[in-house]
């Protein structure tokens, strides 16, 4: 078998940007530093360009570090498109296409649940290829619903409330393209398992549930139907448990959480593991790209928590039992 010359230079460029992405022990040292050192820290790592270019003196603006690190994704994953070969351009644009979206469905359930869109965007956001700032400005569900719009029309036309809103969002996803490798059965499952929990959590009919939700998964039909029909959240995280996705729903489980934003983290990171595996497997092949977007999309949560915290007075064991350390 020949591999594309292109494949190669795209997989090489891919490993070694995950090189440079920060480390456990690199998390640990950044917890026990001074604001000064942080920031020094980060002056020396690949943040350095985008540091110097807001002009950032220190850590007590944590909008600042936002921008900081939302300037960083951005030209990252514009760096990308300058590197994929033909064969990850369909993963790379689903990704974008998810982090997008997802960061919608962030911005929602902030407003609806009473922390806010900004707030909620500073713990989940991921990176995508629309600014999250416009999003984390809007301070009701009908704010937010004219500013996804410009992305999403058929938002614009749902009703005011949650649930209408992310039924529009959900089934706008189902619709989208799914790369055709073994990325797209995982990223399938993510999305269908995301529309599972929302349903059973806002007791969405089984027909209308169903019906958005997207082809190609790992997951049966009749898993999926158990999951959106579950009279509640733990009782949908007992099912999912009889799944691949058991290490997820346990974890959320012993949390006591029934928070689908914490519940869906714990399955992008079991997505992630798997996509992990797809590279180990085909070193030369899409999965390393997921995995790259997927590991940096990370990162940015790890930094925010981890400055936050800091900046809170939080003690270590709060942030290291909150870090996604993979």
């Amino acid at each position: 078998m020949t591999i594309d010359v292109d494949d190669a230079y795209t997989a090489a460029r891919l490993h070694a940007m995950r090189g440079r992405l920060l480390k456990a022990a690199e998390y640990e040292r950044l917890m026990r530093m001074s604001d000064a050192e942080v920031l020094s820290q980060l002056q020396a790592s690949a943040y350095r360009q985008d540091v110097d270019a807001l002009g950032v003196r220190d850590l007590d603006d944590l909008e600042a570090l936002d921008r900081v690190i939302a300037r960083n994704s951005d030209r990252t994953l514009s760096s990308l498109a300058h590197i994929v070969s033909p064969r990850f351009a369909p993963l790379i644009d689903e990704l974008h296409r998810a982090n997008d979206a997802w960061n919608v469905r962030v911005a929602a359930e902030g407003i609806a649940g009473g922390t806010g869109a900004a707030h909620a965007l500073e713990t989940f956001a991921r990176p995508g290829m629309y600014a999250v700032a416009p999003l984390g400005a809007a301070k009701t569900l009908e704010e937010l619903k004219r500013v996804a719009a410009k992305r999403y029309p058929a938002i614009g036309r749902a009703g005011d409330t949650l649930a209408e809103i992310l039924d529009a969002l959900e089934r706008i996803r189902a619709q989208q393209p799914l790369p055709k490798d073994g990325s797209g059965a995982l990223l399938a499952d993510e999305r269908n398992i995301s529309r599972a929990l929302r349903c059973a959590r806002d007791h969405i009919p089984i027909d209308r549930a169903l019906a958005g939700m997207s082809a190609g998964g790992t997951l049966s039909r009749a898993v999926l139907r158990a999951l959106a029909s579950a009279k509640d959240i733990p009782d949908a995280l007992r099912i999912l448990g009889t799944t691949r996705y058991r290490e997820a729903a346990t974890r959320a489980l012993t949390a006591g959480t029934d928070a689908p934003l914490r519940i869906e983290a714990e399955v992008h990171r079991a997505v992630l593991r798997a996509l992990a595996r797809l590279s180990r497997a085909d070193p030369l092949g899409p999965g390393i790209l997921a995995r790259y977007v997927a590991e940096r999309g990370i990162e940015a949560v790890n930094l925010r928590l981890l400055v936050k915290a800091k900046r809170l007075g939080l003690d270590e064991a709060f942030v290291r039992e909150r870090l996604v350390v993979n």
